[in-house]
């Protein structure tokens, strides 16, 4: 998690492999080639013409699946990602957290939303991602980048 990217997790009990094969099954995914190679972790991205979001699959005996996005998207990528995260989630049966520490007055951000009911979950991460691009925007303005978390850290941090 950087300063780059917004990212949730989902934490379920299938095993890694099942987790893979369930992430890479749905439309618009595929396997990420351009990601370091970490060994136990498998990765993909969604990608559509205005977006890119990219999941790190990974665990022992159970997965772990995090999703994220370079916050220098365009804020239509907000919608694309709760919808994105939500058939994750069922994909996986897994529970949802937030993995950023945005509102931290916020109970909806403490607890992790639990299958097979993810009720008000969509709502939260829109607001989360409302406060963590307001922050990228004050350090690095509101010009906005289809680009990858790696892209947007080498073309917006490294090269200052």
């Amino acid at each position: 998690m950087g300063v780059e990217d917004f990212r949730i997790d989902i934490r379920t009990s299938a095993d890694v492999a099942t987790a893979v094969a369930a992430v890479l099954a749905m439309a618009g995914v595929h396997g990420d080639m351009e990601a370091a190679p970490v060994p136990h972790y498998r990765y993909a991205r969604f990608e559509d013409t205005n977006h890119i979001v990219e999941l790190e699959i990974g665990g022992d005996a159970e997965a772990s699946i995090s999703v994220r996005f370079a916050l220098c998207q365009p804020s239509t990528i907000d919608p694309v990602f709760v919808e994105l995260v939500g058939r994750v989630a069922r994909a996986a049966n897994g529970s949802v957290i937030i993995a950023e520490d945005v509102l931290f007055d916020d109970v909806d951000t403490e607890k992790p939303f639990e299958p097979p009911r993810w009720e008000g979950l969509g709502d939260v991460i829109a607001r989360c991602i409302r406060v963590r691009r307001a922050q990228w925007e004050g350090e690095f303005g509101t010009e906005t980048a289809r680009l990858s978390c790696k892209g947007a850290l080498e073309r917006y941090i490294l090269s200052r």
